[in-house]
């Protein structure tokens, strides 16, 4: 015998709390997102220029060390250097009074 399936459904408390959520994460995201524009626009033109060969043109490492004539450890290293000094802007921009519409702090 087949089983039939229950239609359940939220309160209307449930529905303005999942809504309520939902807008707090998409602010979130915007504000980081704004955060991280704002860190990239301060690297340095070359870290600037790596993570647009790596991530824009999606080029592997091999391939970008080759160009640089550099190691491709060499590159994993600044990639590594460049996530971090990235990772501690947005933060430090996010815990500024919710971080948009300010500048974001220094990258030294």
């Amino acid at each position: 015998m087949k089983q039939q399936r229950r239609s359940r459904t939220f309160s209307d408390e449930s529905l303005e709390l999942l809504a309520h959520e939902a807008v707090v994460l998409s602010d979130q995201s915007t504000e980081r997102y704004e955060a991280l524009e704002e860190c990239l626009a301060r690297l340095d033109p070359p870290d600037r220029e790596l993570l647009q060969e790596r991530y824009y043109y999606q080029r592997p490492p091999k391939q970008i060390a080759t160009s640089r004539s550099k190691s491709v450890h060499a590159i994993y290293q600044s990639l590594s250097r460049i996530h971090n000094v990235l990772l501690n802007c947005v933060q430090r921009s996010m815990k500024e009074d919710g971080g948009v519409g300010r500048p974001a702090p220094n990258l030294s």
